[in-house]
């Protein structure tokens, strides 16, 4: 089993007690996605452009079920 970054970020905190995503509802994305806007048109940044980085890294693996 795959172990997810998180867990490799902070072991010490349980996935149970704080799992590493979260489904929200669609309004609740408001702030993220406003985030990452800011970021692809100030800064340039993709996180698109960041997950094939990780990919091609071997950071992220697309077929895995805990990077899903």
């Amino acid at each position: 089993m795959e172990i997810p970054f998180s867990q490799t970020l902070a072991p010490h905190v349980s996935l149970e007690e704080i799992p590493p995503h979260v489904m929200l509802p669609s309004p609740a994305h408001t702030v993220i996605e406003r985030f990452w806007y800011s970021l692809r048109e100030k800064e340039g940044l993709s996180l698109k452009d960041k997950l094939l980085e990780g990919q091609i890294l071997g950071h992220y693996n697309p077929n895995s079920e805990v990077h899903q």
